[in-house]
Parts: C-alpha cells; sequence; structure tokens
C-alpha cells in the first residue's frame, strides 16, 4: 500500500517538473519589457490682491478709510500668475452708496505702463510668467467738486481673468481684445501644478540583447515633454535597435488603467520613416493590442517618432490632469525564411527535453510494474 502511494507521489513530482521546465521555456519566448510614461496638463490661474502705500510702506488695502475731495486714494489691485504663463485682464466695478452727479467710476483710475483700458476692463498687454506678479494702478482719484452734501461711500469690486499665453495672440487694438474667448473658472486642484522648465533632452533606446532580453536607456518615454496647455505639441523619438543573432519582429501595445477622458482628447501620431503605424487618440483602447512596429535586422536600427498633440480647445475640465501610460514592447526572432525561432537558453531547453523523455519512461515503467502486480 505505501509502495502504490510512493508511486504516485513520485509521478506526479516528477510531471510537476515537466510543467514547471515548459513553463520557464514558454516564458523566455514570450518576454518583453514595459515602460511607464507620464502625460499630464498645466492651466492658469490668479492670485489677486489690493494694497495701499502708506507712511509705513506697502499694507493690505483696508475698508472704511476716510476719503476728502480731490484726493489719490492710494489702492493697488495686485495679480500673481500661479501656473503657466499667461495674458491677464482686471474687471473694475465701483458701486455708489447713492447717486452721484460726479461719480467714481472706472475713468478714476490711471492704469500703469503696458496695461491698456476698455470699458470696465484694464488688460495687461505682456504675457504674466509664472510666479510672476503685476500691479494694475495705484490710485483712485476722488472728485474734486465733492464736499459733504455731493460725496458717497463707494466699493470697489475687482475680478481678474487669464488666459494662456502659449498659442493665442490678442488684438490691443481692438475694443474686445481676448474676441470671444469663454472664460472658465479655474480647476481648484494642485495649485503648485505651474508650468515645467523643459529638461535636458534626453535620447532613448531600446536594445534587444537576443534571448528575449531588453535593454531600455529611460524609464520614462515622455520626460522630455512639458507639463501640457491647449494647442501645445511634443514629439521625441526611440531608438528601436538589435544586437541579437537574429532578425526580430518588434511588436507593440499601450495600456492605461484611468478612467479619464484626457487620453480621449489627446492624439498620438506614431511613424517609422514615412511608414504611418498610427494616428488616433491616445486612449489605450485603441492600441491595447499588440501590433506590429518594425522588423530588424542584426546590428540594425530603425527610428520609432511619436507626436502628442493637445487640442486647442481643450476646456478646463482637463487642465491640471496626470496620466500614466505604460507601453510594451516584444520581440518575435525569425530565421532567414521568416521562421520563428525558439528563444531562451539551449541548455535549458535540451535538460527540461531530457528531463521531460527520462520522466516519460519512468511513468511507462511504473505503470507496468503496477499492472503486473495486478496480474
Amino acid at each position: 500500500m505505501k509502495r502504490k502511494r510512493c508511486e504516485k507521489k513520485l509521478v506526479s513530482c516528477l510531471l510537476l517538473a515537466c510543467l514547471f521546465i515548459g513553463a520557464a521555456v514558454y516564458g523566455a519566448v514570450g518576454s518583453g519589457i514595459a515602460v511607464t510614461n507620464h502625460f499630464q496638463t498645466g492651466s492658469v490661474d490668479l492670485e489677486l490682491k489690493t494694497y495701499r502705500k502708506s507712511a509705513d510702506g506697502i499694507q493690505e488695502a483696508a475698508s472704511g478709510r476716510n476719503i476728502t475731495a480731490n484726493q489719490k486714494l492710494s489702492y493697488i489691485p495686485r495679480i500673481t500668475a500661479l501656473r503657466a504663463d499667461c495674458y491677464v485682464r482686471l474687471n473694475v466695478h465701483i458701486a455708489m452708496e447713492k447717486k452721484c452727479v460726479e461719480p467714481v467710476t472706472i475713468e478714476s483710475v490711471e492704469p500703469l505702463e503696458n496695461w491698456v483700458k476698455k470699458g470696465s476692463q484694464l488688460y495687461y498687454t505682456k504675457p504674466l510668467k509664472t510666479g510672476e506678479s503685476v500691479n494694475a494702478f495705484e490710485w483712485i482719484h476722488i472728485p474734486e467738486t465733492w464736499n459733504m452734501k455731493t460725496a458717497s461711500g463707494f466699493q470697489v469690486n475687482l475680478t481678474a481673468d487669464a488666459i494662456q499665453a502659449a498659442h493665442f495672440t490678442p488684438d490691443f487694438h481692438s475694443d474686445i481684445p481676448w474676441g470671444s474667448i469663454k472664460i472658465e473658472e479655474a480647476k481648484e486642484k494642485d495649485k503648485t501644478n505651474y508650468r515645467s522648465v523643459k529638461k535636458a533632452d534626453q535620447t532613448h533606446r531600446l536594445i534587444y540583447q537576443g534571448d528575449g532580453t531588453f535593454e531600455l536607456s529611460s524609464e520614462d518615454l515622455f520626460e522630455n515633454f512639458q507639463t501640457a496647455v491647449a494647442g501645445d505639441a511634443f514629439e521625441d523619438s526611440l531608438k528601436l535597435i538589435n544586437h541579437g543573432k537574429n532578425k526580430i519582429r518588434l511588436s507593440f501595445k499601450c495600456e492605461s488603467r484611468s478612467e479619464e477622458t484626457l487620453l480621449e482628447a489627446v492624439s498620438v501620431n506614431l511613424r517609422i520613416g514615412d511608414r504611418l503605424v498610427y494616428k488616433g487618440p491616445l486612449s489605450a483602447k485603441k492600441i491595447s493590442n499588440y501590433q506590429v512596429l518594425a522588423t530588424i535586422a542584426p546590428k540594425q536600427e530603425k527610428i520609432l517618432r511619436y507626436e502628442l498633440t493637445v487640442p486647442i480647445k481643450l476646456q478646463n475640465l482637463f487642465s491640471v490632469e496626470k496620466e500614466k501610460l505604460i507601453w510594451y514592447f516584444q520581440a518575435e526572432e525569425m530565421d532567414e525564411d521568416g521562421r520563428a525561432v525558439q528563444t531562451g537558453d539551449d541548455s535549458l531547453f535540451g535538460l527540461s527535453a531530457a528531463l521531460i523523455a527520462g520522466a516519460a519512461a519512468t511513468v511507462l515503467l511504473l505503470l507496468f510494474k503496477k499492472r503486473k502486480v495486478k496480474l
């Protein structure tokens, strides 16, 4: 009875060993490499504060101040760009407590240099760089004719708007320098996500070393790209190099675990030489299955060029977003006739074949002995 149990265990162990070795060889055939690429969008955002000059220097403006006729009331609106470089404008609305023959209006302020007045709005004619601040005006002129009967209290209401400087050219000769562009609320998320400075160019290389192994020079194939705003286009390339002894058929696919629709809005072009591999949304749904990139001979290299384009009409809904895309590369070795070549360690393959043959012989012998006992 004990002998039968031992025979069963031995057969199971031998079969399990065969499965493990077979799996190891199969793994060598299907091996590849993955790289996680990071893509993010920025936006414009502002900070608006008001100050006043006093004997103690510049201080934050306070309400409830006493005024006199013909006074230059110190009042300094200051705008700071918090995210991407942008053009800014200041909307000025002055509400009087009672009707006056000569009220305080937008005409009671004098814009500083590089500002132009258009109706109740002041436009700054230069792009405001990330982190930079600018004052719109310094004082409000109180009418000379005011007295106890004709004066009135008033309240200054200010709002500031911003529009990205990239891919936008205002017309300051027009009454509406920004045209009919609709201003949207800034996204309250990641206030420190400034438009980043471009990194030093990193040359990307994907090297096939043979036997199913790769070497990739970069941890992120998008690392040369800036934080994107509407209208941006980024282009980079990846050198595909074959250091193996056989010709390879290199395949590619893309994966993202995100549910965001930003990837549907951004488009990508993939080219090798003059051949267009893919053109369409960056969404992984479109390129989620392996497709052949190129056939590369030993010691040969080809260049994969990829270009990402952000639509100029991208809305604030897609601003300040971060996405991860995983690109997978897989190589299949081929002989001179284009037939697949088994990759992996030849000694491992020979050992597995010998073990499989030995296991098969042992199983047959045990089964034969088992039948003999029954007879």
